[in-house]
């Protein structure tokens, strides 16, 4: 089919709309209102910390779509479909070593497809969509998946826009300095003896340097006054049960607390249930795909790392790259089904309809959505009744860090767009 290549994105895209429609119209929340204002009176070049993915990201979107989330929300939506599309083409390259025509019906094609979507419709994304100032995380995510496709290609001039690439992932997220260990990863699991070449190490060695050089800005700049950095924690109990939630939020991520066998959570355990199953399947009848399984699971353990010494930064969000890891080794089972074409396709189906169920009714119980809902309710609410005192003279409330915050942005996004610049005072 001439059109059929551009068939999966638009379909993941509607999709994905639709899903998400009940959050396009959401108003902007708590941090969004901080990165809005910081466009406007913090000038380019004292943009340090996520300069690309935030104060870049802002200031792009407000000059095209102006104060409209919807905008925000679209492109965000368009980015988790183009990460989804790059998860495709990263497990294709375990499948198959020719170009086969694109057929729904080829096991070729069913496979990596899995994993795509799983992927674009995870619960993982609820928060990231919903959330603008999360979007950072969607961007880095494509940027690392490109730098990696890119740097791996066998097209030396796939090879040179790599180096662009993971110069546009430094600025995006510190997540970044985990891509040469899985580009260095897949060189040694592509390979015939699962080792890797002179010749590899030589072409990752500017990735290397650039790195280096990312990583001595990075450590530069967080120790100036204001400097961004989060708390540390090197309890080996807390680093366990960070590992243990990065594993575990692709699969129960908007888990309903208080209902323990509601709809909600019923779905999220059919869906486990199916992926289990499968992987027990491929484990009796040894047609597990052993090196994208590797593959996945050493990139789930290198880029989850960092969130050992960032014990107190836990969201689903964040699991938006290690999630990759995971993703690959559930389309790595999925090879046990592949002699029949139709029961690869309905387990497909299968799981596509309790992603997708779960999805849309997770948006209800999530915990962060919820707790994002009610500051983008208050927030709304807020500047939809807001008045300038004549003094220009504001006293905030320490006592109540919710709403000295949700004033706080609702002023700094009155000064962004009305020229209006209030003192503020904290008592």
């Amino acid at each position: 089919m001439k059109y059929s290549k551009f068939l999966l994105p638009l379909i993941i895209f509607v999709t994905l709309l639709v899903v998400y429609s009940p959050l396009l119209n959401w108003f902007f929340a708590r941090d969004d209102f901080g990165f809005l204002a910081a466009t406007s009176l913090i000038p380019p070049r004292n943009w340090f910390f996520r300069p690309l993915s935030q104060q870049f990201y802002f200031w792009a979107n407000t000059g095209v779509w102006g104060l409209n989330p919807l905008g925000f929300r679209l492109v965000g939506i368009f980015m988790l479909t183009v990460n989804s599309l790059l998860i495709y083409k990263l497990i294709k390259r375990f499948y198959v070593s020719s170009k086969p025509q694109f057929s729904i019906l080829s096991p070729l094609t069913l496979l990596p497809l899995t994993g795509s979507l799983f992927y674009a419709f995870n619960t993982i994304h609820l928060f990231e969509i919903g959330w603008i100032a999360a979007h950072y995380q969607t961007l880095s995510t494509l940027l690392f998946l490109s730098t990696v496709l890119l740097a791996t290609s066998e097209r030396h001039v796939y090879n040179m826009l790599s180096f662009v690439t993971i110069i546009l992932a430094f600025l995006c997220s510190e997540m970044s300095i985990f891509i040469v260990p899985v580009i260095l990863v897949y060189n040694v699991v592509t390979s015939p003896q699962l080792k890797i070449t002179n010749h590899k190490l030589k072409i990752t060695l500017p990735y290397v340097l650039l790195t280096a050089l990312y990583l001595t800005f990075y450590l530069l700049y967080v120790n100036l006054p204001g400097g961004s950095v989060y708390g540390r924690s090197f309890d080996f109990v807390t680093i366990l049960k960070t590992l243990g939630k990065y594993i575990l939020y692709p699969f129960v991520a908007g888990f309903d607390r208080n209902s323990t066998f509601g709809l909600v959570n019923l779905l999220l355990i059919a869906r486990i249930s199916l992926i289990t199953l499968i992987g027990i399947f491929s484990l009796i009848t040894k047609t597990l795909n052993k090196r994208l399984a590797l593959f996945g699971g050493l990139w789930f353990l290198i880029t989850v790392s960092i969130f050992t010494i960032l014990g107190n930064h836990t969201f689903a969000y964040l699991d938006a790259i290690p999630a990759v890891g995971l993703t690959m080794i559930i389309a790595s089972t999925w090879q046990s089904l592949s002699p029949k074409p139709l029961l690869p396709l309905l387990t497909l189906l299968a799981l596509l309809t309790l992603s997708l169920a779960s999805l849309i009714t997770s948006q209800t119980t999530d915990p962060d959505l919820q707790w994002l809902n009610t500051h983008q309710q208050t927030s709304q609410n807020y500047l939809k009744n807001f008045k300038m005192p004549e003094n220009r003279l504001v006293t905030l409330d320490r006592s109540d860090s919710d709403l000295m915050e949700t004033t706080y942005f609702g002023y700094a996004i009155k000064a962004y767009y009305k020229n209006l610049r209030p003192t503020i005072i904290l008592k």
